[in-house]
C-alpha cells in the first residue's frame, strides 16, 4: 500500500508539517521530535452482503527523531481514511491506499460552521448519512462526535443526507477535560461520511 499526502492544515505547512505513509499494515509518521500525534481514522470492511464501518482515534508519541511506527490492530483496509494532526499546532495530513480514491463535501468551511440561536458558532452542517467528526484546538485539547441523519445526532431531525451537529455534544478525548464551545480561529475540522467516505477538513480562518 502507498500514501497519498494532501496538503498540509495551517499556514505554517512547511515547518513541523506531519507525514504518513501507509507501509503494509503499518504507518510511519514523521513530525516533531518528541512530539504527541493524533491519528484519527474511518475504515471500511466487508462482512458478508454489507460493508461495516469502524472508527478509531489514537494519540501516538514520536523519538527523538520525530518518527514512530505503529500498526492499527485492525490493520489498514483498503477502504480507509488515515488523518494525522499535530495537536499542537494544527498541522495535519491525509493518507488512503492507493486503491481509493475518497471524495471531498462539496461544502466550504462557511457552508459547515453555523451559528445557534444565540449567535454561538457551535453548529456543523456537513453531507452524509452517518459522519463521524473530530476537532483539534491546538494547544487546548480534542474532540469528537458523530451525527447519524434523521437521527442521534441530527438537531434538523430529517432524513435527507444532511446532519446538522451541535459541538456542544462533543466527547473531549485524549486527555482533553472541558467542553467543545463554539468553533474558533485556528481549530481544525475533520468530518467524514462513514457510509461512503466523503471527507471534509478544514482549519478555521485559514
Amino acid at each position: 500500500m502507498g500514501a497519498v499526502l494532501l496538503a498540509a492544515l495551517g499556514a505554517s505547512a512547511a515547518s513541523g508539517q506531519p507525514q504518513i505513509s501507509l507501509v503494509g499494515s503499518t504507518l510511519e509518521i514523521a513530525a516533531p521530535p518528541n512530539s504527541s500525534v493524533l491519528v484519527t481514522n474511518v475504515s471500511r470492511t466487508p462482512v458478508g452482503f454489507i460493508y461495516q464501518a469502524s472508527v478509531g482515534a489514537e494519540v501516538l508519541g514520536t523519538d527523538a527523531s520525530g518518527q514512530v511506527s505503529w500498526a492499527p490492530p485492525g490493520g489498514i483496509p483498503e477502504q480507509s481514511l488515515w488523518f494525522v494532526i499535530e495537536p499542537a499546532s494544527g498541522l495535519g495530513v491525509l493518507a488512503f491506499p492507493d486503491e481509493l480514491e475518497p471524495e471531498e463535501m462539496n461544502l466550504s468551511l462557511e457552508d459547515v460552521i453555523q451559528t445557534d440561536g444565540e449567535g454561538s458558532a457551535r453548529l456543523l452542517y456537513l453531507e452524509g448519512r452517518r459522519v463521524q467528526i473530530w476537532m483539534v484546538r491546538p494547544g487546548v485539547g480534542i474532540w469528537q462526535v458523530d451525527c447519524a441523519d434523521g437521527g442521534e445526532g441530527d438537531l434538523d431531525g430529517a432524513d435527507d443526507g444532511l446532519v446538522l451537529c451541535d459541538l456542544a455534544l462533543a466527547e473531549a478525548i485524549a486527555g482533553t477535560t472541558g467542553a467543545a464551545g463554539q468553533a474558533t480561529t485556528g481549530d481544525v475540522l475533520v468530518a467524514v461520511d462513514t457510509a461512503t467516505l466523503r471527507y471534509f477538513m478544514a482549519q478555521v480562518g485559514s
